[in-house]
């Protein structure tokens, strides 16, 4: 009698579980499927590094572009979630503190997105005491209100400050890095551009660099914030631009500087 062997059908719990049981963590521990570190490594809470000016202007001007302030269970939380790996492992390293995570796409035309979250309340004020000076009005009322339900009295939060010089350009960058867009146009115009529904920041852009403009945008939807673009589009502006903040981009956005500087490259004029 000949045995027949009979496919194995497993439902998406168990073929989970299977496909977890392989993945190790550089401890050596095991990882769930959408985690990047062990539980053991996951709540482990080392002490926060000291940051240097260029490390806080970078840092502030990233999390003013793509930062999220929010609650959970009334725990103030600081979230950042981008599709550029390297930025998010240069946060962790710099700072020493949050967790990261990946998040897989349902739509294969989706790339794979990081994540870095400081939950801690020690680590969550320690960043908020160096970065608060440096962020915008709509940051700053969303980390007060986190400031008041961490116990803390509103007086205590640091004030507003002007940038240090040294951490003007990281500032740049790190805004250009979340929120930028180096766009190249098929008849090869090169600009540098910035949407955002903050129009203190953009003219705190426009102050810092002295180039380029502001436009307000259309109103589609009544239910949307007025939204307004910085833009330069003057060739000495980004050629002048673009090699300042160069040391201070990832991958990315670098290799796009780079793609930009290599075009424009022996021409001159407004555009």
């Amino acid at each position: 009698m000949i045995e027949m062997k009979t496919k194995r059908h497993e439902c998406n719990p168990c073929r989970y579980e299977r496909a977890k049981r392989n993945r190790k963590c550089d401890c050596g521990g095991p990882i769930s499927m959408r985690s990047t570190t062990c539980a053991k490594c996951f709540h482990h809470r080392p002490a926060p590094l000291e940051l240097l000016e260029h490390q806080r202007g970078w840092i502030a001007g990233l999390c003013e572009g793509e930062g999220t302030f929010t609650f959970r269970e009334n725990r103030p939380i600081i979230r950042l979630q981008m599709t550029d790996e390297d930025t998010i492992r240069r946060l962790s390293s710099w700072t020493g503190i949050g967790n990261i995570g990946r998040h897989l796409p349902r739509n294969i035309k989706h790339k794979t997105s990081w994540h870095w979250s400081v939950c801690t309340k020690d680590h969550w004020e320690w960043l908020v005491t160096q970065i608060s000076p440096l962020l915008g009005e709509r940051r700053r009322a969303a980390i007060s209100t986190g400031w008041l339900i961490s116990g803390r009295s509103f007086t205590s939060l640091p004030k507003v400050r002007a940038l240090e010089p040294k951490e003007t350009l990281p500032w740049v960058a790190g805004l250009l890095e979340g929120e930028g867009t180096i766009y190249i146009s098929p008849r090869k115009d090169v600009s540098v551009e910035m949407t955002s529904t903050d129009r203190d920041i953009l003219e705190r852009m426009l102050a810092i660099t002295g180039m380029g403009r502001i436009y307000d945008r259309p109103i589609r939807d009544p239910r949307w914030r007025p939204t307004s673009t910085w833009r330069i589009t003057r060739i000495s502006d980004v050629k002048t631009l673009l090699p300042t903040i160069r040391p201070f981009l990832m991958d990315r956005r670098g290799k796009a500087a780079d793609h930009a500087m290599s075009i424009l490259a022996g021409r001159t004029g407004r555009k």
